[in-house]
């Protein structure tokens, strides 16, 4: 009989057939697992802080800490654990509010297939510590995802005319040309704070989010979620649509929203916002809608 983990992965007694990881010293399963944990590495460079590799682990064959008979994550190679000095286990508040708000994203972004152990419901906290879900299936889903976000972001650009002369594959920088707008990487970077694109380097991602939003005549308004769990609607207040699988549900406090300008009233009076989650941006998902009052606006 094989022995599990507690979320009932199986143990991995050897790292042979396990794949490297850039981000750690260790490895980890190959295929959606390790495309899933690179995403939230590079993620977490992005929104938390820089990984330290030799501060860093993957696979590891051992028991969780403190027992001799219970399996550890790490043990079926679904798990990690990013800047281990700082963040030790039993250790609270070892990040900053900032970037807590960015782990919480990025679980977001990751679907709900991955859990942090910086707020386990009933243990001592390990905030270094990052494990998939044992769910094949939604881990296949996600790992798809990013895969088809990361060829959009890499795709040549198609080179037809639509009816207005503006290539419809054009790179940034082309359909800004053919906007007769300035296309310099500094103009860019100012585009990018006004659509609430933190941190802009250039990068093909960033490039598509912005891109996405230029064509979409989006006002460039961008709020913070204020409440967890938010289910989003197809249309403003349609009770019959709600808890929709969007790719990253559920919002979380913290969280941006990037609107596109487009606000309503309902029959009640509430307001609101379309918009997307980063995730859905980048993603390629359609506008949806999230209620005013779980939304506060910091800035165009």
């Amino acid at each position: 009989m094989t022995d599990t983990t507690q979320a009932g992965w199986p143990v991995i007694s050897t790292s042979e057939g396990l794949q490297p990881l850039d981000f750690v010293t260790g490895r980890v399963l190959p295929g959606d697992v390790h495309t899933i944990l690179t995403f939230l590495c590079q993620r977490f460079e992005r929104l938390v802080e820089p990984i330290v590799r030799s501060e860093s682990w993957g696979w590891n064959y051992r028991p969780v800490r403190g027992s001799t008979n219970v399996w550890s994550e790490h043990s079926a190679a679904v798990a990690i654990d990013l800047n281990a000095s700082a963040h030790w286990i039993g250790l609270h508040d070892t990040f900053t509010d900032a970037q807590e708000a960015g782990i919480r994203q990025i679980l977001a972004e990751c679907g709900g297939v991955v859990v942090w152990g910086g707020k386990w419901a009933s243990s001592r906290p390990d905030e270094m510590h990052f494990q998939l879900r044992h769910d094949p299936a939604e881990i296949k889903r996600i790992a798809g995802l990013i895969r088809s976000q990361a060829a959009a972001a890499t795709a040549e650009p198609v080179k037809a005319q639509n009816r207005i002369g503006t290539r419809q594959g054009a790179s940034i920088v082309q359909w800004l040309d053919d906007q007769g707008r300035d296309s310099s990487f500094a103009a860019r970077a100012t585009l990018a704070r006004q659509y609430g694109i933190a941190g802009y380097v250039g990068s093909a991602e960033q490039n598509l989010i912005l891109l996405s939003l230029l064509r979409s005549g989006a006002q460039g308004k961008t709020y913070v979620v204020t409440s967890d769990g938010l289910n989003r609607r197809t249309a403003p207040g349609d009770l019959r649509d709600e808890a929709l699988a969007y790719p990253g549900a559920p919002l979380a406090t913290g969280m941006r929203w990037y609107g596109t300008g487009k606000t309503t009233t309902d029959d009640r009076g509430g307001t609101w916002v379309e918009g997307w989650s980063e995730w859905q941006r980048s993603a390629g998902q359609p506008p949806c809608w999230v209620h005013g009052a779980h939304l506060k606006e910091v800035g165009a």
